[in-house]
């Protein structure tokens, strides 16, 4: 009697350890064309009698995975990764305490791979903690125009007629040019700089403490375009404007029409880069007026009407010549140089001046301002 008894207690410690013995499931994926490991795949562990989830993983770096501390029991296991056909392989662990499902090769979604189409695009605006970016191509409207007409496409920046600036309704701002402050009139630069040959506008609404503190309501950085492998390059942009909508009477039409080109030459270290432009840019205009002054009892009146246009010419050239030692070094050496002429036309007459006293017109004058 004591001997059974001691046999069932040992039989039943034999029967628990194996109950109690950790499984273990283990293999390698691998690539069934070009026979490369293939990692970060998921894995899933399913009972095979209600598909209920019990376990997963996710394949190493070389393609090697292990699923351990399972039950007693059958399984199947599904393994999918991104551009591969997915794989179900059944595991039994009721007998075996570990399986080596050994290399799984897992073949190409073909269908997959042909509809997969990447395009791409360069970013149009970069927002960073002090700055906004923008990508100077992203606005064609402007290509063949002047830095100013780049300008006017920006937010928080405003262009009047005129051709000044405003940096969120402030004109308190620096200008710089590839990192240097502009020592000249910004404005005159702005309208003689092609806007092809800019590739970046920072707009700096929080200058740090390296900058001059002179621009209180922002810094302008504008960063011109340069080469990136040997050869020539040669740039050549065309701009012509269509005819006015409301001519309004004008003497003559306003011409808008211009050109520019650029040279770059790079070989090895050196950099070497020229370039022109021409712009006749005219802004037609009337006024019609009717000035009075009162000055004690006598009304004098100043009714006028005609033209009052502008015809605004700009050409420039620009040179620059640059040596990079290495990667982390580059000296440039430049020259630029231009010329901006703006005149206004007035054909303007002055009609039906009159002077009265007391209700008697005494006084008429009628002129030109040309």
């Amino acid at each position: 009697m004591l001997k059974s008894k001691i046999l069932f207690f040992a039989l039943g410690i034999f029967c628990m350890q194996v109950l109690l013995a950790q499984r273990s499931i283990s293999g390698s994926l691998v690539d069934a064309v070009e026979n490369s490991p293939i990692g970060f795949a998921s894995l899933a562990l399913y009972k095979a009698t209600d598909s209920t989830l019990v376990g997963g993983a996710i394949s190493e770096e070389d393609g090697s995975f292990l699923l351990a501390d399972l039950k007693v029991g059958a399984y199947y296991l599904s393994i999918q990764f991104m551009g591969f056909n997915p794989k179900e392989l059944s595991v039994d662990l009721t007998k075996v305490e570990k399986v080596d499902l050994g290399t799984i090769a897992l073949s190409p979604d073909q269908k997959m791979l042909d509809e997969i189409e990447v395009t791409g695009a360069s970013i149009t605006m970069l927002h960073k903690v002090d700055r906004q970016v923008f990508n100077s191509s992203a606005f064609q409207s402007a290509q063949g125009g002047t830095a100013v007409d780049l300008l006017r496409n920006l937010p928080s920046l405003a262009v009047n007629a005129n051709g000044e600036i405003t940096v969120r309704g402030s004109s308190g701002f620096t200008i710089l040019l590839n990192g240097k402050p502009v020592q000249s009139d910004p404005q005159m630069l702005l309208a003689q700089l092609p806007a092809n040959a800019i590739a970046e506008i920072e707009v700096i609404t929080s200058p740090s403490s390296k900058y001059d503190p002179e621009g209180k309501a922002g810094i302008i950085n504008i960063k011109t375009t340069r080469g990136s492998t040997d050869g020539l390059f040669t740039l050549v942009n065309v701009k012509a404007g269509a005819p006015s909508i409301q001519d309004y009477d004008n003497a003559e039409y306003a011409q808008r029409y211009g050109a520019d080109f650029t040279i770059n030459y790079i070989k090895g270290k050196w950099d070497l880069s020229a370039g022109a432009s021409y712009l006749r840019n005219d802004l037609a205009g009337r006024r019609e007026g009717d000035v009075f002054t009162i000055i004690n009892d006598t009304t004098t009146r100043f009714p006028s009407d005609g033209e009052r246009s502008f015809d605004e010419v700009n050409y420039s050239g620009r040179f620059t010549l640059g040596y990079a030692p290495s990667e982390s070094d580059y000296f440039s050496i430049g020259a630029f140089a231009g010329k901006r002429s703006k005149d206004r036309t007035a054909d303007i007459l002055y009609y039906n001046n009159t002077a009265s006293y007391q209700g008697n017109t005494f006084r008429t004058l009628a002129y030109y301002n040309e």
